[in-house]
């Protein structure tokens, strides 16, 4: 499991996943790349009615997201074809570009 997946999804204002949680509007369909153990996730689908999609290269974590979103897949975006996912209102990246070898190609991928 990563770092991430039992990171708590909080309400305090500085905190990044309150940004990201409160610029998405309620009813929206969300790709969450980097989506760990689905918290983020889990919170939007309850608070906002979202349908969320989670990806992420950890299997562990997946296998727990797959109890908090609507759906969650092993994949790394770097290599593998997304198309299959479908289209969303809104893709979130919460602390992944710093991971990923080539950034601005996976940008472009997705």
């Amino acid at each position: 499991m990563s770092f991430y997946t039992n990171n708590v999804f909080t309400n305090e204002e500085n905190n990044a996943w309150t940004k990201i949680y409160n610029l998405i509007e309620p009813n929206s369909r969300i790709l969450d790349i980097g989506c760990s153990s689905g918290k983020l996730g889990k919170s939007l689908r309850t608070k906002k009615n979202t349908y969320v999609v989670g990806v992420d290269i950890d299997q562990k974590d997946i296998q727990i997201a797959k109890n908090n979103l609507d759906q969650a897949f092993v994949k790394n975006i770097e290599k593998d074809n997304l198309e299959d996912l479908g289209l969303f209102d809104y893709i979130v990246m919460a602390d992944i570009i710093e991971h990923l070898l080539y950034p601005a190609e996976a940008l472009v991928r997705i």
